[in-house]
């Protein structure tokens, strides 16, 4: 009956310490695996804020280059722009009617034509750079558009 007992005994021991090896070994990869997630987490969060603050430069240049727009062309709120022209006299531009923000499929990953039938820009954002290519001359708007994606392309390609 004793070595019955022993024998028992031994290999519930050895049961219980393959168990506590077990258990040690499951701790291990779940700590392992909760960094190795809170890590993955915290570079996802810092990735999108990365983005964030690119789309918001982007956004603040845009806005900045509208409001310059507005500023040269003063057409905003339907406002006709003047200049004075000789012996002082106010001369209304010739650009035309600024027409609202276009967009503008087949570049980059965003982009718009802001611009009037005269003279426009247009603007590519593309990973984290943005560029803007601005045309004018005697097209009209769909070539100056197309001229101006196959420059932006151009430009994009050397940025890398």
């Amino acid at each position: 009956m004793a070595k019955l007992v022993e024998a028992t005994k031994k290999h519930v021991e050895d049961a219980l310490a393959r168990a506590r090896e077990l258990q040690q070994h499951g701790k291990t990869a779940a700590d392992k695996a909760y960094a190795w997630a809170k890590t993955e987490s915290e570079q996802a969060v810092a990735r999108a804020n990365e983005v964030f603050e690119q789309c918001k430069k982007a956004v603040e240049e845009a806005e900045a280059s509208l409001a310059e727009l507005v500023k040269r062309f003063g057409r905003e709120k339907g406002e006709k722009a003047e200049k004075k022209g000789e012996g002082g006299h106010a001369r209304e531009e010739e650009e035309g009617e600024a027409n609202p923000p276009q967009p503008v499929p087949g570049i980059g990953e965003e982009a718009f034509w802001l611009g009037s039938p005269k003279a426009g820009a247009l603007y590519v954002l593309k990973g984290d750079q943005m560029v803007r290519v601005s045309v004018g001359g005697p097209d009209d708007m769909k070539t100056k558009i197309e001229k101006s994606k196959k420059l932006a392309a151009k430009a994009l390609k050397r940025l890398g």
